[in-house]
């Protein structure tokens, strides 16, 4: 987890994410009383810290890591083509996300810590 001096230099530098996470935790909490389920926790690499997602050690540090509950890992596993290089500016990475995210390193980190990985057309 990240701490409150760590949050707050982020906050500091990106005011406007204050309003958007806000939000953000508004909306998880009014379809929650609708009846819609959330994870735990979200998690997003690289926001804070300079963690990387295209890289295999940040998979394996954060499958042995983890709190118990269900966590939502923000990250953009995919494909680049030209469309994609002319909209985004996280492209290639996307491509060692897939391998990482595939890899049978990853899948026994997992396996080993009691991970269970699912998608969002998983129910809970």
């Amino acid at each position: 987890p990240i701490s409150n001096t760590v949050a707050l230099q982020y906050y500091i530098k990106n005011p406007k994410r204050i309003v958007t996470h806000l939000g953000g935790r508004l909306r998880t909490k009014q379809a929650e009383r609708m009846g819609f389920r959330a994870a735990d926790r979200l998690i997003t690499p690289g926001y804070v810290d300079d963690s990387h997602k295209s890289m295999s050690h940040f998979w394996v540090m954060l499958a042995r890591t983890l709190k118990e509950g269900t966590s939502e890992i923000y990250c953009h596993p995919g494909f680049p083509d030209e469309e994609l290089r002319s909209n985004a500016t996280y492209v290639e990475q996307r491509k060692d996300e897939v391998n990482v995210l595939t890899s049978e390193q990853l899948k026994q980190a997992f396996s080993d810590s009691g991970v269970v990985v699912r998608n969002f057309n998983d129910a809970f």
